[in-house]
């Protein structure tokens, strides 16, 4: 499953969809039959109407609001039992040629749990996931990236109570890794802290787990207002709408394969 999971979330990026729908679309025109070279025709123009519109309006940023707005209002507690934490892109690979921990996107994650981490002084911090399988090193694991950049935020297992698990290779892995490791009771009061997008998968999944979790979502990406502006960056529009096919891809695909109990939160 989890590599099938990976080779769907090739086919669900932007890019290399709508490069290889517009390859097919070329092949179509050199076909001898005129319908299949009107179709390969039709499928040129639409797709660049498609590229003009990625251009000239912010549709990435209209895709990230629904997952980013779903738990953006959500209070917190006065009192937690303990704070979970989903690794995401810490990059092994460069941390070891370069010798500095690189975080990635995942980067503001760990400076939001150091604030949740001061505010709850006796919660146990979890950190759960491992990122190697994607940016293999040798040298470097993800605990170590992680273990890394919390010390520099001033958070130790000296100081603190911090538990990490680095077996997990998904977020449903995530969540029931973490589970196992933890086994938190039934009255415990949990925070989760991943990214604002990955926040509804996220939730659903660890409800499925039976582990009820408070969200507290990181590294927007959007203000959460939806508006138009004309001629926006074309690579953020990219990356944010690469993003959001990928959440929504997950939604989806972690609903069929029973992973989740619902498609939204």
């Amino acid at each position: 499953m989890y590599r099938l999971s990976k080779i769907v979330g090739v086919f669900t990026e932007p890019a290399f969809l709508f490069g290889f729908l517009l390859l097919f679309c070329l092949f179509l025109t050199c076909m001898p039959r005129y319908g299949l070279k009107r179709l390969g025709r039709l499928g040129v123009f639409f797709l660049s109407l498609a590229l003009i519109a990625c251009m000239a309006l912010p549709l990435g940023a209209w895709a990230l609001q629904p997952l980013e707005n779903r738990f953006a209002h959500e209070a917190l507690p006065a009192h937690v039992d303990g704070l979970v934490m989903l690794t995401g892109d810490e990059n092994p690979t460069i941390t070891e040629a370069r010798k500095i921990p690189i975080g990635g996107m995942a980067t503001p994650r760990y400076v939001h749990l150091a604030r949740l981490a001061k505010k709850y002084p006796q919660a146990k911090i979890v950190i759960a996931g491992n990122t190697r399988l994607l940016y293999p090193s040798r040298a470097v694991t993800t605990k170590d990236i992680s273990k890394d950049l919390l010390a520099q935020l001033g958070l130790t297992q000296e100081t603190r109570n911090i538990v990490f698990e680095d077996e997990s290779r998904n977020t449903y892995e995530n969540a029931v890794f973490a589970a196992k490791l933890v086994q938190p009771g039934p009255k415990e009061r949990w925070v989760l802290v991943t990214s604002a997008s990955h926040m509804p998968r996220s939730m659903l999944v660890f409800e499925k787990v039976g582990w009820k979790m408070i969200p507290a979502p990181s590294d927007y990406l959007t203000d959460g207002i939806i508006k138009v502006s004309l001629f926006p960056h074309m690579e953020v529009t990219l990356r944010h709408l690469s993003i959001a096919a990928h959440e929504y891809a997950g939604l989806v695909s972690y609903w069929l394969m029973g992973w989740t109990a619902r498609l939204w939160p």
